[in-house]
């Protein structure tokens, strides 16, 4: 993903709350750099793949967990590879009541 490339859409609603939050981050950095000409960054972690990443079938990111079945799937011969969910998004905690 290109950093021109955030802000520029709307927000997926089942990740809504943490992406406001990050914004909130990356927006309080940049009115600090302009009010006191300082040069903070703000660093946005990612839920992509790569190395040392954690591939446990059930306590991972979707797509580790995909690769780790698909692989699964290909050393045991597996014809096909079914990928269901409960189809509602994961529960998530408020931080405040």
């Amino acid at each position: 993903m290109k950093e021109s490339c955030l802000l520029t859409s709307e927000l997926e609603k089942t990740n809504e709350a943490y992406a406001l939050a990050k914004i909130s981050g990356l927006k309080y950095c940049e009115f600090l750099n302009r009010q006191y000409g300082t040069d903070y960054i703000s660093v946005m972690p990612t839920n992509l793949y790569g190395p040392n990443d954690n591939y446990h079938p059930t306590h991972s990111h979707v797509l580790p967990a995909l690769i780790r079945r698909f692989h699964e799937a290909k050393e045991s011969g597996a014809k096909e590879v079914v990928c269901w969910g409960t189809g509602t998004p994961p529960a998530r905690v408020p931080l405040c009541g």
